[in-house]
């Protein structure tokens, strides 16, 4: 229902302007909102898709927060929803059928808080749960979740991936699952 709301809503607003490219470039949860619409949706002119942070596989830490009792009245029913078990919505998604670049980041501010994904992770999402099978390209970088929007290279990763499919690098090229 989410998805919807917040997808629909914006692709309202490009029909009104009357564009012919549609771009997405989605944070964490945005991510799973589009890859949602889209597995219901066709979108006429889409190009790309940029996401940043995706918890494409479910999220460890959304594991954690549904098992503390006490916090579930405060969560909102997307937390639950992001889990890691096959029920979750991001694990009941097919392939990208679209051109998707994702950007994992690899920096954890806070490790020491419970909870923590393991493995490599932005503090919040592991890098293995960005992870997607049909993405077209996907990059590491050095930053933290709440914060990667901001970030210079990231932000000139994401235009360049929207410009031409591919995100700038020096080393070889992804290898799509």
């Amino acid at each position: 229902e989410l998805a919807g709301i917040a997808v629909g809503d914006g692709l309202a607003g490009c029909a009104a302007l009357r564009l012919e490219r549609i771009y997405f470039v989605t944070h964490s949860l945005g991510g799973i909102l589009v890859r949602q619409y889209l597995e219901q949706h066709a979108i006429p002119g889409l190009q790309r898709v940029v996401m940043l942070g995706p918890p494409n596989q479910g999220r460890q830490m959304a594991d954690y927060v549904d098992s503390l009792s006490l916090l579930q009245p405060l969560m909102p029913l997307a937390v639950a929803q992001l889990g890691t078990s096959d029920e979750s919505v991001p694990r009941q998604l097919g392939r990208a059928g679209f051109q998707l670049g994702v950007i994992a980041g690899t920096t954890n501010y806070l490790p020491f808080l419970p909870g923590q994904p393991e493995g490599l992770s932005d503090g919040t999402v592991a890098v293995s749960e960005t992870i997607v099978p049909g993405m077209t390209d996907f990059l590491e970088l050095p930053v933290g979740h709440s914060l990667m929007m901001w970030d210079d290279e990231v932000l000139e990763q994401v235009v360049f991936f929207l410009q031409h499919g591919i995100f700038k690098r020096q080393s070889p090229p992804f290898n799509a699952p």
